[in-house]
């Protein structure tokens, strides 16, 4: 197993943005009108949702300060998948948060 969570029930696959996903995340970013240049300084606070061909069809991401994070900037390849793929997100989020001792959300 390679540490991505896959539910057995969903057709996605989730983990942590890596620089390899950039330029899906830029061409995600600019269809939800979102500031492409401004967000990928900040990849790694994303979370995301790969489709079964390896595409990222969903990002949310998650900025920490202090013990305090901000959800921000979720994106979705096709906005009527968005309902099924942000509650795969949101418990990784979650863990996030948890991990980097965060007490409100």
């Amino acid at each position: 197993m390679n540490g991505d969570d896959e539910s057995p029930e969903s057709a996605y696959q989730t983990r942590r943005a890596t620089l390899e996903d950039l330029p899906q995340l830029r061409a995600l970013w600019q269809g939800a009108h979102l500031d492409p240049v401004d967000l990928e300084k900040r990849f790694t606070e994303f979370q995301i949702a790969l489709n079964v061909d390896g595409e990222v069809a969903g990002a949310i991401g998650l900025q920490m300060n202090k013990l305090h994070g901000l959800v921000h900037s979720e994106a979705f390849a096709n906005p009527n998948e968005a309902a099924e793929i942000r509650p795969l997100l949101w418990p990784r989020i979650l863990t996030v948060a948890k991990n980097n001792g965060l007490v409100r959300l």
